[in-house]
């Protein structure tokens, strides 16, 4: 049997707990969450109310966030590129497209929105938040505003689906008026 003098045992021992808690920590890095929102320009929307002005309480928001653990994703990252390319191709609009690192924690929820307010909302807003049991769930809520008519009325489309992922896929989220695409990639 070969004995370990006192150094090399310590310095093995390091290493390895080095590694262990490298691999969790890998582990641990939680998910890049990428979220297109889209509609038919020309569909008929108001068949939910619109969101109410507090729609993002109790969420982290990723467009002021301070939060080191939930971070935007530059766009040159992205991976829905070329299925957004083909949506406008098709002449759908795509309201958002925004991607960003987010911790595996179940109880956060990130409101993310694009384009110009209306009143108090904007044109595509939306609440993701990432779920696990034994497998990977989404639980998006988004909505779909527009105004219309010389009084600026408002009128939204609502999708709130909760969907079990598969990491690397891109899922579709459909609705009658509008769509949602999520893909999710660990970190």
């Amino acid at each position: 049997m070969t004995t370990f003098s006192r150094p090399l045992y310590a310095l093995l021992l390091l290493l390895l707990i080095g590694f262990a808690g490298q691999t969790s920590a890998q582990s641990n890095s939680g998910y890049i969450v990428e979220l297109v929102i889209f509609s038919n320009p020309s569909a008929q929307l108001g068949a939910a109310e619109v969101p109410n002005i507090d729609w993002a309480d109790g969420a982290t928001q990723l467009s002021t966030t301070a939060r080191g653990d939930v971070q935007r994703i530059d766009s040159s990252r992205y991976r829905l590129t070329g299925d957004v390319s083909k949506l406008q191709a098709q002449n759908y609009q795509v309201l958002l497209h925004q991607a960003w690192v987010q911790p595996d924690d179940p109880d956060l929820t990130v409101a993310v929105n694009d384009g110009a307010l209306l009143g108090e909302v904007y044109p595509a807003q939306a609440l993701v938040r990432l779920g696990r049991e034994r497998l990977l769930e989404a639980h998006v809520t988004a909505w779909v505003t527009r105004q219309i008519g010389d009084a600026g009325q408002l009128v939204s489309d609502r999708l709130h689906q909760i969907r079990r992922l598969r990491l690397n896929e891109t899922h579709y989220l459909d609705h009658q008026n509008m769509g949602v695409l999520i893909n999710i990639s660990r970190n």
